[in-house]
């Protein structure tokens, strides 16, 4: 799953499901795997989890992402996204 960095502020949960989805959502890649390049530049373990922080590279503009991921069994099961 991953949630939507404005989840406060719209009329719906903002949560996607699905690795297709978390894909298009959190990682802005198409189906065919396509997108911007990701530069993972800071990692803080907390717990069952990671806050991953870097850039979205390639477009007009580098963007700055800041991810919160829950692991469970060795698998990400969540990510949450917040304003850069």
């Amino acid at each position: 799953t991953w949630g939507h960095p404005l989840v406060a502020h719209l009329p719906f949960d903002g949560t996607r499901r699905g690795l297709q989805t978390v894909l298009r959502a959190a990682f802005r890649r198409d189906e065919d795997g396509t997108g911007p390049e990701l530069s993972a530049e800071t990692f803080l373990e907390f717990g069952d989890g990671v806050l991953v922080a870097g850039r979205f590279l390639g477009g007009p503009v580098e963007e700055a992402f800041l991810h919160e991921c829950f692991v469970r069994s060795g698998k990400v099961v969540l990510i949450r996204e917040y304003p850069a």
